[in-house]
């Protein structure tokens, strides 16, 4: 595993993301999988609920809501910002 990479739920809102991998078979995470959430696809997290639950993420054109507890159990890796 990349020393970058950490949870989904570690992540500040506005930053973008490549999702690394699952480390768990949860059911609602195989959906997210089933929905387009694979490894190397960039996300970014657009915003946290008023109590930091559930997260709001962008895959493309799509918005997606998670729980932190699911968020927790998804690996990503910091994308790096255009020319800076």
């Amino acid at each position: 595993m990349n020393t970058s990479s950490r949870t989904l739920s570690q992540i500040p809102v506005g930053t973008s993301v490549r999702i690394d991998r699952y480390l768990s078979s949860d059911p609602a995470l195989r959906r997210f999988r089933e929905m387009g959430l694979l490894p190397g696809t960039i996300i970014r997290v657009v915003r946290l609920a008023p109590m930091g639950d559930p997260m709001e993420i962008s895959v493309g054109a799509s918005l997606l809501s998670l729980r932190r507890e699911q968020a927790a159990l998804i690996t990503v890796t910091a994308e790096p910002t255009d020319g800076k």
